[in-house]
């Protein structure tokens, strides 16, 4: 089977931040989304967005360099918006922030 019979699931935040009051990370659990459904998730492990590697936790960080005085007024005021920290995956429990994709490995039984 391939990946041992392991299922995609990709999961993603549809808001920008500071788009809409709903613009905030949101916490899933997976065991009770797809109980409703009568399917028993038994694990899943966060990959890459195309599902070909485990999912790094050391990430790189990047920093926007601003030109003026403008534009740092501008990314200082999205800074404020946005959700720096990706939060750690902790079966059955996943939080994804504002316009952030998880993609997943996923056992069902």
């Amino acid at each position: 089977k391939f990946n041992d019979g392991a299922w995609l699931l990709r999961l993603s935040h549809l808001y920008e931040a500071g788009e809409s009051d709903l613009a905030q990370p949101v916490t899933v659990d997976l065991s009770e989304v797809f109980a409703e459904k009568g399917l028993k998730i038994t694990g899943a492990t966060e990959t890459t967005l195309t599902a070909n590697a485990p999912v790094k936790t050391d990430r790189l960080q990047w920093k926007a360099e601003a030109r003026n005085d403008e534009v740092r007024a501008v990314l200082d005021a999205r800074s404020e918006l946005s959700f720096e920290e990706r939060v750690p995956f902790s079966y059955p429990k996943v939080t994804i922030r504002p316009m952030e994709v998880r993609t997943f490995l996923a056992h069902f039984k």
